[in-house]
């Protein structure tokens, strides 16, 4: 079972665990995506916090059309959110954000790599569309953890009739680990 380097070290499987492990889950990635940033003065830090209400409200709003997600949050050095997926996303990859996902519901295809072939610039550093070159490919559950460092191309594709829905926390990448070769 020789599973590559890269699996052990970004995926986290916390399966068979409910949503308030899977909350002290998100709020320990959080934890080290602050970590991982320039040290604040204590004056400039606040703990941002979304009660299950909030993400329920979130969820029950339909999502604007030209987005899957709902934002929950944003400032400088990060972006909350809640996705619902029913059907496969484009490929994406953001070269300066890393992002943080926790499966809430549903089952998917987590496609990652290196390259993206037939893709489009939609926003500064961020490309969507084409195809992944040599994917590597998981399955992910409720509960499960995932983290997409900055320079990573991904896609998530919903595997069966219930809709996936993941939390994302998009941390900025203290150092884009991006090379440009597309």
């Amino acid at each position: 079972m020789n599973e590559p380097q890269t699996s052990r070290r970004f995926f986290l499987r916390a399966a068979g665990f409910g949503v308030g492990v899977s909350v002290v889950l998100v709020a320990c990635a959080l934890t080290i995506l602050w970590l991982a940033r320039q040290p604040a003065k204590a004056s400039d830090r606040s703990v941002v916090f979304f009660s299950q209400a909030q993400v329920d409200s979130a969820l029950a709003e339909p999502a604007p059309p030209e987005h899957e997600y709902r934002m929950l949050g944003t400032e400088p050095q990060y972006q909350y959110m809640v996705v619902t997926r029913s059907e496969a996303g484009e490929p994406e990859l953001h070269a300066n954000w890393d992002d943080v996902v926790i499966i809430r519901s549903g089952e998917c295809e987590l496609r990652t790599g290196r390259r993206l072939s037939g893709q489009r610039l939609t926003l500064p550093n961020n490309w969507r569309g084409g195809t992944i070159r040599d994917p590597e490919v998981r399955t992910l559950r409720a509960g499960d953890i995932v983290v997409i460092p900055a320079g990573v191309a991904h896609q998530f594709i919903p595997i069966g009739p219930t809709p996936l829905t993941y939390w994302a926390i998009k941390g900025r990448a203290a150092n884009a680990r991006f090379d440009n070769g597309l």
